[in-house]
């Protein structure tokens, strides 16, 4: 019996669809594979292993991972995922179900489609984690042996400048986790409080406090903490760089947690200047013991402004008086 190739083939494929199956058809010598509504050349590996490391691009219409369109998909988690965010396939397998799963480099999954025999990337894969200088994780990521994870854009850090990470995000060949590195930023204005060592029972100890990289402050106020159950605050001074500019005005009583405040009307530049703008006096009252006690000076946003009543924000170095008998 002689069969119409044409109904033959229609009908072949007419049951694959059906199935949400894969068919195979002979053209030119060329292999025709579905799996649901994806058509391509080749065996389903060999598609597979074509995705990978492709960039994946996902809006609300379309999905496209490197330059191949995927007309039938579904996510785990649903997500839309543009070329800067530098998504990648980085595996693939079937499921219990037959599904064949691609991987993502995000830990998300694109369902494409049912294969007809089981299927798993062979592919090694390195989980690669970015963490900033508290040890917050930035990013995670899944990366395909001897290729290159994608930093993330780190943010800004008050004070600090974005330097460089502490190991190479190049071919990479193991797990990895990965470390922000910043510099102090040397533009940035800084407070620094001193440190100093006495003996119980010393009168009229200094702690200067210091300021550079002033940009012209006209007004500030801050607290000043220490522990004053063994320390005794006697003044506040005004310091050389503040003294004939600014008027300071201290609290009526010194104790833990007081404040200090400088104001001023105007400021020229040629006026401005680093160096001493504040000299703390302590005594040390003989029955004081051995320690560090932490000299800490804590101000509020916008306590601290500049010649165009600008607010600044100064990076504060804390001091402490240490005593030896």
């Amino acid at each position: 019996m002689k069969f119409n190739k044409k109904i033959v083939w229609t009908s072949v494929i007419a049951v694959a669809l059906a199935l949400g199956g894969i068919y195979i058809a002979s053209r030119q010598n060329a292999i025709t594979h579905v799996i649901g509504d994806n058509n391509f050349e080749g065996s389903e590996k060999e598609w597979c292993d074509s995705l990978l490391d492709k960039l994946v691009v996902i809006d609300k219409k379309n999905c496209q991972i490197g330059k191949q369109k995927i007309s039938q998909y579904s996510l785990t988690k649903k997500k839309h995922y543009a070329e800067k965010d530098r998504v990648r396939v980085v595996g693939y397998a079937t499921d219990d179900n037959r599904e064949l799963m691609l991987h993502l480099s995000d830990g998300n999954r694109i369902a494409v489609g049912k294969s007809d025999k089981k299927q798993k990337s062979s592919q090694r894969t390195h989980k690669v984690t970015f963490i900033d200088y508290d040890n917050n994780v930035l990013k995670a990521e899944i990366v395909l042996q001897n290729k290159n994870a994608t930093p993330p854009i780190v943010k800004e850090r008050k004070n600090y400048r974005f330097d460089k990470w502490n190991k190479s995000y190049e071919h990479i060949k193991s797990d990895l986790q990965i470390k922000a590195l910043y510099k102090e930023d040397n533009t940035v204005t800084r407070i620094t409080v001193a440190n100093v060592k006495v003996q119980p029972g010393q009168t009229n100890v200094k702690v200067p406090v210091k300021i550079a990289n002033n940009t012209g402050i006209l007004g500030m106020t801050w607290s000043v903490y220490y522990d004053d159950s063994r320390l005794k605050l006697k003044d506040i001074k005004n310091g050389k760089a503040f003294k004939d500019i600014l008027t300071l005005t201290k609290a009526g009583k010194l104790k833990n947690g007081c404040k200090c405040m400088w104001d001023g009307q105007q400021i020229e530049d040629y006026q401005i200047q680093d160096g001493e703008i504040a000299e703390l006096l302590f005594d040390i009252p003989k029955s004081t013991t051995s320690g560090v006690y932490q000299i800490k000076i804590k101000y509020e946003e916008g306590d601290v402004i500049d010649k165009n009543l600008l607010p600044v924000s100064p990076l504060i170095a804390n001091g402490k008086i240490t005593i030896t008998h």
